[in-house]
């Protein structure tokens, strides 16, 4: 079931599924590819569409994505790309993602996470641009897409430059601020998910925060969502959209371990609850998004977690 909107912007079901906004298979270059939304997202979107992925360390193939290694630093590769593949969308995931690698280089994440969103602005292509929930300092949740951002480092400071660089764009353009990502790593190094079922598998303690709280979202239905506003008939024409794109639910570290342990069979007494205070940890303690907007936009609403992790335990690839 698809929703539409009346005339004073309430969403509505409307009784049939979205229309692709071009009604054609649409050619789409995705940065990033290789990345964790990456390899969930790219091939979801292949089942529709060309998918053409951009990488740059991570060549792992990616069912139905042709993909073709991309240095964001060099303007002039960038340029080639584009003229060369003329993609009728962009989906930027593409960034410096690690928050210590930007501070440990803000001169090179200024020139990868800011320089390659600009250029993309300048483009007069249909663009999705990835922002993060850190763009809020936490201490002010459960967070609106209408609340003011509060970035605490590089890494936040250069997404909230590059969501104002979107949103003043008069292309057709949305902002997605997504929320912290779990699902297992589909191919190439661990992620969090991972490595915490192999450390409780073998008996070893994992020590989680009890006070740091995220809206964590399943990255599968995160392919799902990003599909889905493919998908929609209208885009905004000028100035963009920014939308919120979490999971249903507010949850700790610990409970998020406890929660993966019940699903996979694992000693939940393993898991270790400890402050962030008491680990000598300095972060944002509650970052939770408010997504209903985008819930309501798509006409489809992410799992919980424990719906989540249930379906990471049936595809085990550790079994």
């Amino acid at each position: 079931m698809g929703f539409d909107a009346d005339d004073e912007g309430t969403v509505r079901a409307s009784g049939r599924l979205p229309v692709s906004v071009h009604e054609r298979e649409l050619k789409i270059l995705f940065t990033g590819a290789g990345g964790f939304l990456g390899r969930y997202a790219a091939p979801r979107l292949a089942r529709e569409h060309e998918v053409v992925g951009t990488y740059l360390n991570n060549d792992v193939p990616l069912d139905g994505v042709r993909l073709v290694r991309l240095d964001l630093e060099d303007a002039a590769a960038r340029a080639r790309l584009l003229e060369r593949e003329r993609p009728d969308c962009v989906v930027h995931a593409a960034a410096m993602s690690r928050p210590s690698d930007c501070e440990a280089d803000p001169e090179r994440a200024e020139r990868v996470n800011a320089g390659a969103t600009q250029w993309l602005c300048a483009s007069a292509l249909r663009l999705i641009f990835f922002s993060t929930d850190l763009v809020f300092d936490g201490k002010h949740p459960p967070y609106r897409e209408e609340d003011p951002p509060a970035p605490s480092c590089v890494y936040s400071r250069l997404k909230v430059d590059g969501e104002r660089a979107v949103l003043a764009r008069t292309a057709p353009a949305m902002t997605l601020r997504l929320a912290l990502g779990y699902g297992w790593k589909p191919t190439g190094h661990s992620m969090f998910c991972d490595s915490l079922y192999r450390s409780l598998r073998r008996g070893e303690p994992m020590t989680l925060f009890s006070d740091q709280f995220r809206s964590a979202l399943y990255m599968k239905d995160a392919a799902e969502i990003l599909a889905r506003l493919l998908a929609l008939r209208e885009w905004p024409e000028a100035g963009g959209r920014l939308l919120h794109c979490g999971g249903p639910e507010s949850v700790s570290r610990v409970r998020f371990g406890r929660e993966f342990c019940s699903a996979l069979g694992l000693d939940d007494s393993l898991v270790e609850a400890k402050t962030m205070a008491e680990a000598g940890v300095r972060a944002a303690p509650d970052c939770t998004l408010k997504s209903e907007r985008l819930y309501s936009l798509i006409g489809f609403r992410p799992r919980t977690i424990e719906a989540g992790v249930a379906d990471m335990a049936l595809e085990n690839p550790y079994k």
